[in-house]
């Protein structure tokens, strides 16, 4: 049981640290370019991120 958490607890850090990249490389795509393909590139780091965060809710869920 505890091992379960130990892992859990580190996957949520590692999740959380993954979306806070993606978050930045959302802003620096933003700042410097202003094209259609930076525009899909946001678009799907976004969804990414939205992975990662649907992925976080889950390893809080109890089993």
């Amino acid at each position: 049981m505890a091992d379960g958490t130990k892992k859990r607890t580190k996957r949520f850090i590692q999740s959380g640290l993954v979306q806070g990249v993606i978050f930045i490389a959302i802003g620096l795509l933003i700042k410097t370019s202003n094209s259609t393909g930076a525009m899909l590139a946001i678009g799907i780091l976004t969804g990414l991120s939205d992975l990662f965060s649907s992925f976080m809710d889950s390893v809080k869920m109890p089993f």
